[in-house]
Order: structure tokens, then sequence, then C-alpha cells
């Protein structure tokens, strides 16, 4: 058997990664693909194989530590796999499709489990302060600010004349705003009665986005005309804008805190295991 690469004498074979590689950029769509040359893809190996040594590593510091899985716990990850098909006749199927046993399959999942109970561990020893979080919280106010919205409907016609008519039955209430839109505007909206959600400032164009923000809700605006014909603006619903309190913001700011911290203490968790390992690349 030919190794790409051998940890502490474990080796990955050129296959194991050639598996990796297609699972990986099966996830990619043909446009994607065509636009990686060839150093794009070396590159793009290059880093499985560094994931595949990082999971050997993370699986013998498991095995090192003499992480136990239970048989429930295996069995419980392959109903969740079963799940996804709709008989286990295409589930096994699938298996013979891919060259997987259920011995390996099993084997696989108990070595995945065994890396996912040693990343836990790690994940776990994170704390934060609140010190820690009030000082994110003071050097990124500007980011927790929540900007001017408004909620709008619209409808778009392609002469002056016609959206004039329109606002005439509006304000007459003969008509419902969301209904006229279905019927008459062109705009890509229309289907859903004109229904544009929230935007915020330097979303539409100038024109638009003024008479927007001008209106209170409920209010229809005259007729507004910008590159893609006229319009008949209403207002739905406005948020003021707003930057949220230390205590509103804390727990998203205990979110990303964590978020870096656990992959701060991962990386540093890898050099650890990579320095003690004895790595050889056979390429």
């Amino acid at each position: 058997t030919y190794y790409i690469a051998e940890v502490n004498e474990s080796g990955i074979t050129s296959d194991q990664l050639q598996k990796t590689f297609l699972n990986a950029i099966s996830r990619y769509d043909d446009t994607a693909l065509s636009g990686l040359d060839q150093s794009a893809i070396l590159s793009f190996k290059k880093n499985i194989l560094d994931q595949l040594i990082n999971y050997e590593l993370f699986y013998q510091q498991a095995q090192k530590e003499k992480i136990k899985i239970s048989n429930d716990d295996i069995n419980l990850e392959i109903d969740k796999i079963k799940d996804n098909f709709s008989s286990p006749e295409e589930f096994n199927e699938a298996l013979k499709a891919n060259n997987i046993t259920p011995a390996q399959l099993k084997e696989d999942i108990k070595r995945q489990l065994m890396i996912n109970s040693i990343l836990e561990e790690t994940r776990n020893q994170i704390s934060i302060s609140d010190e820690e979080l009030l000082e994110y919280y003071n050097e990124n106010k500007e980011s927790f600010l929540e900007l001017e919205q408004v909620y709008a409907r619209h409808i778009l016609v392609e002469t002056e004349e016609e959206a004039n008519n329109l606002l005439l039955q509006l304000k007459e209430g003969l008509t419902d705003f969301a209904e006229l839109a279905k019927e008459k505007s062109i705009g890509p909206s229309a289907p859903s009665g004109g229904d544009l959600g929230f935007f915020t400032r330097g979303q539409m164009v100038k024109e638009f986005e003024d008479a927007a923000f001008s209106l209170e809700p409920g209010e229809i605006s005259d007729v507004v005309q910008t590159q893609f014909g006229y319009h008949i603006i209403k207002c739905e619903e406005k948020k003021e804008e707003y930057s949220p309190a230390f205590e509103e913001a804390k727990e998203r700011i205990s979110n990303t805190l964590r978020y870096q911290k656990e992959n701060e203490a991962i990386s540093t968790f890898i050099s650890k295991l990579k320095e003690e390992a004895v790595i050889v690349y056979n390429y």
C-alpha cells in the first residue's frame, strides 16, 4: 500500500486523499469547478491532506485517552443517516455504490465520534468572563448598531399616466394595494403583492429611497420616477435606528467570542499534537 503521508507510523493512502477530495468538490457547482486551475487544485488537495493528518492526530489522541464509544451511540448515528433514505434497500444500495460495508460504516462512525469527543473536550475548556464581554461590546459598538429600516411595497408601471390612474384608485379606497400590485405591477415583486420586505438606506435607487423613508406606516407616496419606470410606494412598517444596550447584545457577543476562542483552542491543540508527532510526507 502506498502512503501519501504517515502520522506516527499510521498511513494515509492516496486513495483516501482522492476519495475525500472528490467528496469535497462534489459540493461545488460546475461553474466554480471550471474556474479552478492546476495550482488551485493542488492547493485544495494539500488542505485536504492537512485535514486528514489533523483527524488522524485527533483519533490517536482519543485512543491514547481511551475514549469509549457505545454501540448505542454508533447505532443512533446510523439511524440518522438512514433517515435520509426512503427505504432500507435504498440505504444498502448507497453503501454498495460507495464500496462501504456495514462494518466499515460502524468503524468510520466510531472513529468520528471519538474525534468529536476530543474536540468537545477542547471546546469545554473555554471560559469567557463578563469583563471580556463588556470590553468587546465597548470596542465594537458600531457593529451592533441597527440602522433605520423601512418595510415597503411598491407598484411599478411604464407610464406616468397609468401610475396616476392607479394612485387615484388607491386614494379613493377602491382597491387593495397588494392586490393592485399583483394585477398591474411589472416589477419582479408583483407576485407577492409588491412586497420588498425591510431595507436600509443605500439598498434602493435614491429617488425611491427618499420617497420610501419619508413615509409613515400606512402612507402611500405620490408617483415616483426612477430609471426603472413609475412607482407608487406604500410604507408598511418602520424601524428607527437602534443601538442595543450591553445586556441585550451580551448573548450575541458571547457566541462570537466563544466561536473565536474555540477555533484558537483547536488550532493550538493541533499545533501541540503536530510538534509531538512524527509526520512523514511521501510526495
